[in-house]
C-alpha cells in the first residue's frame, strides 16, 4: 500500500507537466489537456484508496472524493465546444 501512496503523490507532482507542454506548443492556454486530467484523476483515485486503507480521517477522504467529482466536471466542460 505504501507504493500506492507514493505513486499518488508522484502523480500529483507531475500532473501539470502535460498542460505546460500543451500551452508551450500551442502558444496559448486555451483548454485543459486530457493528460493533466488523467494524471490528476489517477492520483486522486490512488490517494483515496490509500486513505481508506490507512483509515485516514474522513475529511481527507472526502477531499479526494470532491476532487474526483471536480475532475469529472472539468472533463465534461472541456468537451463542450466553445465559440471562438
Amino acid at each position: 500500500m505504501e507504493v500506492i501512496g507514493w505513486t499518488a503523490n508522484m502523480l500529483f507532482g507531475l500532473a501539470a507537466l502535460p498542460q505546460v507542454y500543451l500551452c508551450w506548443k500551442q502558444k496559448h492556454a486555451n483548454g485543459v489537456s486530457l493528460g493533466l486530467l488523467s494524471m490528476w484523476f489517477a492520483g486522486e483515485g490512488l490517494g483515496l484508496i490509500y486513505g481508506i486503507y490507512k483509515e485516514l480521517p474522513l475529511p481527507v477522504n472526502l477531499n479526494y472524493i470532491l476532487n474526483l467529482i471536480c475532475i469529472t466536471i472539468t472533463d465534461e466542460n472541456r468537451r463542450i465546444p466553445r465559440d471562438a
